[in-house]
């Protein structure tokens, strides 16, 4: 957030400045930490602020799909079909695909919810979610899978980064993997499947970067990259409008094979529900990937 982005927030939320720079200041002042540094031409977040930005964003987003679930429960006729999607790419390839099973049978109201892998795994399992559309590999006796076939992920940096060169959406190539060395990253939450991935190819290359934040989503990591917080390694099917336009720019790396393999879930032990059945084998068979299963 950048001077005046305080004022624009606050407008945004319906509440006065002054109310807001209150509750700063409270907050301020009950952990002891500067969140705001003031200028002149309004406030900008200090690191602790960002952090503290980040965090807030994630809690807000859980309380909207918590408010739209609830909705739907009270709505009246049958339960919603809840759908489990991976934050960090695989809810893209959702949207068109729920709509036109709506439109097929509109008796159904689905609930779409975005989280990270081994939490909407666990909601299958338990029951929570009907259908889950996640990263794998997903390996479980109690759960049935389809594989998909195979999303790219791509290591993406801002486009005036120095390691950017050229003009237009083309990937940049490096020499080497070590071009790389030093660069901060923006990683997925501690202990997520995302973040296992990304880790993993890294340490593949010989890389261990320093950690610049830790996110949920794909849309996070890309205003993060954009904001020249550090580099990120996304989906690609997840930046490609932000490839389009200019504003990221892909790095090949020498040695990082980036693909990761996409799976349908549903429980085994309980008997889903037959629309469950029918959207699980609609996922399967509109989910285009870059590279098919087998």
């Amino acid at each position: 957030m950048e001077a005046g982005g305080f004022t624009a927030a606050a407008e945004r939320m319906h509440v006065t400045q002054p109310a807001v720079s209150m509750h700063v200041r409270a907050l301020e002042r009950q952990y002891g930490v500067v969140l705001l540094e003031r200028r002149g031409d309004g406030a900008v977040p200090t690191p602790a602020g960002q952090a503290l930005y980040r965090r807030a964003r994630v809690i807000l987003r859980q309380r909207r799909d918590a408010v739209q679930e609830l909705a739907a429960w009270r709505s009246d006729g049958p339960p919603p079909l809840v759908v489990g999607a991976s934050a960090t790419g695989v809810a893209y390839y959702l949207p068109p695909l729920l709509r036109r099973f709506g439109q097929d049978e509109p008796t159904v109201r689905i609930v779409l919810r975005v989280d990270i892998t081994d939490r909407i795994v666990e909601a299958v399992v338990a029951g929570d979610a009907a259908v889950g559309a996640v990263w794998g590999p997903v390996r479980r006796a109690d759960l049935r899978v389809t594989v998909l076939g195979e999303d790219r992920f791509a290591v993406v940096a801002p486009a005036d980064h120095e390691l950017v060169h050229g003009e237009g959406p083309e990937d940049v190539t490096l020499a080497s993997a070590q071009e790389l060395a030093g660069f901060a990253f923006v990683l997925g939450m501690p202990g997520s499947a995302t973040r296992r991935f990304i880790e993993g190819h890294l340490r593949s290359v010989g890389l261990d970067p320093p950690v610049a934040a830790e996110v949920v989503s794909s849309a996070d990591m890309k205003r993060a990259v954009e904001d020249g917080v550090g580099l990120a390694v996304v989906s690609r099917k997840a930046v490609e409008a932000e490839l389009a336009a200019g504003r990221l720019r892909a790095l090949a790396v020498p040695g990082l094979d980036l693909w990761r393999e996409v799976d349908v879930i549903l429980p085994r032990r309980r008997s889903p529900r037959g629309t469950a059945e029918r959207l699980a084998a609609a996922l399967a068979a509109g989910v285009r990937l870059p590279r098919p299963r087998g």
